[in-house]
C-alpha cells in the first residue's frame, strides 16, 4: 500500500527482515512517480545505530508534529482513505493496536 499512497518523487525506507517473502507491487505506479526504494537490515550494529541516531534526530526534529491523524486498528479503512484523499493534510496517519 505504501507506493500507492506516497507522494511523487517520494522515498521509501524499508527496514527490516523479510527473506522469502513476496509483496505484489505494480512497477508502473513506482516508475511513474518516480519513487526511490531502498533497504536495510542485515547490517552490523543496525538497531544500536538506528536507536542512537533517532535519538540524535529527536532533539532537533518534533517528529510528534508531524502526527496528523490518529486512528484505533478498527478504522484501518478510514485511516488508508485518509492517507490516500488527503496527501496534503495527512502528513503521518497512526494507527494504535490498543
Amino acid at each position: 500500500m505504501t507506493f500507492y499512497v506516497s507522494a511523487h518523487s517520494a522515498r521509501i525506507r524499508l527496514t527490516g527482515h523479510s527473506v522469502g517473502r513476496k509483496v505484489a507491487v505494480e512497477l508502473g505506479k513506482t516508475i511513474w512517480k518516480t519513487l526511490l526504494i531502498t533497504g536495510a537490515g542485515g547490517i552490523k550494529d543496525f538497531t544500536p545505530r538506528t536507536i542512537i541516531m533517532m535519538d540524535r534526530m529527536r532533539k532537533e526534529v518534533n517528529f510528534t508534529d508531524m502526527i496528523t491523524h490518529r486512528y484505533p486498528f478498527e478504522k484501518i479503512h478510514e485511516a488508508f482513505n485518509e492517507a490516500i484523499n488527503d496527501k496534503p493534510g495527512a502528513v503521518k496517519v497512526i494507527m494504535s493496536m490498543e
